[in-house]
């Protein structure tokens, strides 16, 4: 528990608007007015769970080549941040449970989730420091369809 106490959580229209925003564009406009005025954490732990689904669901349609333990990994945050949202008591519990979910897995996607827990070391964002590729490397690649589907809508997007 985080010493923060329900009662004192008010969620105005303007709090936690890049996340309500951002949750709209991936779960529709019914997730935006779920969410717009409430202070309720349990329609907040509803659809930031469902974000946790639909992640897994894009993983699973999207990453056609992945070693079976990154693969494993992937499940295990997701699963785990399920966890986590689940028992948050309070909505800065629950941001907090959210954003280290996908700061985790966004690190993942990237190659591994570095480890310097309980070392002193002043950390920089050399390249050097960052090249996570010691167990796998990351590969975007696209085929002349996707080429083409994206030149149109960078096209449709200037126009």
């Amino acid at each position: 528990m985080s010493g923060h106490s329900r009662d004192s959580e008010v969620t105005k229209y303007i709090d936690a608007l890049s996340l309500k925003d951002t949750l709209e564009r991936l779960l529709g406009q019914e997730a935006w007015n779920r969410l717009k005025d409430t202070r309720d954490i349990n329609a907040w732990k509803r659809e930031l769970q469902r974000t946790l689904k639909m992640s897994s669901a894009a993983i699973a349609a999207t990453v056609s080549v992945a070693d079976v333990a990154w693969k494993t990994e992937a499940s295990r945050i997701l699963e785990a941040g399920v966890k986590s949202l689940r028992t948050a008591e309070t909505l800065v519990d629950l941001f907090s449970a959210f954003a280290s979910i996908y700061l985790e897995l966004s690190f993942h996607q990237i190659g591994l989730m570095p480890n310097r827990k309980g070392r002193y070391c002043n950390v920089t964002a050399r390249r050097s420091e960052w090249k996570l590729t010691n167990y796998r490397s990351v590969q975007y690649v696209q085929d002349d369809e996707q080429i083409r589907r994206f030149d149109r809508r960078t096209q449709q997007d200037k126009d």
